[in-house]
């Protein structure tokens, strides 16, 4: 089974962040290979935590953390212990601030780099831990959360500025390319997109295309569409009175046998069976 595609909108407009507490009673405790176009910032509160994110393997101990970027596969089977994390969309965060300063668009319009990792004690740790408190303050007030929150974040981020934000030119003109084929995806989903039609809204040949997108999202244009139209389709699946047929189509789906078929294969159930036991 492929890695699974998330979704999920990170807290709320006042504070945007999700944070995670996740000790083995917790039932998202295993983390299932999964991504998605936020940030994931994990920290290791007590034991070991085993963790992939792309083609790297790392061994998390007490304290130890680390920055998940936005399109990285990344997932973890912890055999004990207790971990923290925290989810977030860098452009929510920024969105009413001046994210055209150069330094910040760099920061932020990082794709698909590899995962930075922040050894227990370090200068930067203390900076997470921080961040991680104004996560946990619920006595605070929502803005001086979120005041602390961001002067972390900033401080964190600008600690590896130099070397992660200074990509090559081509590095930065393929991510670019790669953001617009998703947004072109994120908007089209539902009508019949071809791999000519994807190469084409960015200007290269589709091989070229499949590469560049494999290389930093990890699978190719075509199994992200059908993911997202499968993540699109559980939405019409979980309303009062959605059909099978109506999320197949609604989605994308031209074929409802095809439809299940994919739907299966990567959630381990069938639609109406998804349906069903969300809904009980």
């Amino acid at each position: 089974m492929g890695a699974e595609y998330e979704l999920t909108k990170r807290g709320n407009e006042s504070f945007p962040f999700e944070y995670y507490y996740l000790d083995h009673l917790h039932p998202r405790y295993v983390m299932p290979y999964h991504w998605h176009m936020d940030y994931e910032l994990i920290r290791v509160i007590d034991g070991t935590l085993p963790l992939s994110v792309g083609s790297m393997r790392l061994s998390l101990s007490d304290g130890d953390c680390v920055i998940v970027p936005p399109g990285a596969i990344h997932g973890s089977f912890p055999p004990s212990g207790v971990y923290e994390c925290v989810v977030f969309d860098i452009s929510r965060l920024f969105s009413e601030m001046s994210v055209n300063h150069k330094a910040m668009r760099e920061m932020w319009d990082s794709r698909a780099e590899q995962p930075i990792f922040i050894p227990s004690g370090s200068s930067e740790c203390i900076m997470v831990e921080q961040f991680f408190d104004s996560m946990k303050d619920k006595k605070a007030a929502t803005q001086t959360r979120l005041l602390l929150a961001t002067g972390a974040l900033l401080s964190i981020f600008g600690s590896f500025f130099e070397d992660k934000a200074h990509l090559p030119s081509s590095h930065r003109a393929r991510t670019e390319r790669i953001k617009r084929v998703i947004l072109y995806i994120r908007q089209n989903y539902a009508s019949n997109i071809t791999l000519d039609e994807l190469s084409g809204a960015v200007g290269i040949n589709r091989e070229y295309l499949c590469r560049e997108f494999k290389a930093i999202i990890g699978i190719s244009p075509i199994n992200f569409l059908i993911e997202y139209r499968i993540e699109q389709s559980k939405k019409v699946l979980l309303s009062p009175r959605g059909t099978v047929t109506e999320a197949a189509i609604s989605s994308g789906f031209s074929d409802i046998s095809y439809y299940i078929k994919k739907f299966t294969a990567l959630n381990g159930t069938t639609p109406m069976q998804f349906r069903k036991a969300r809904l009980e």
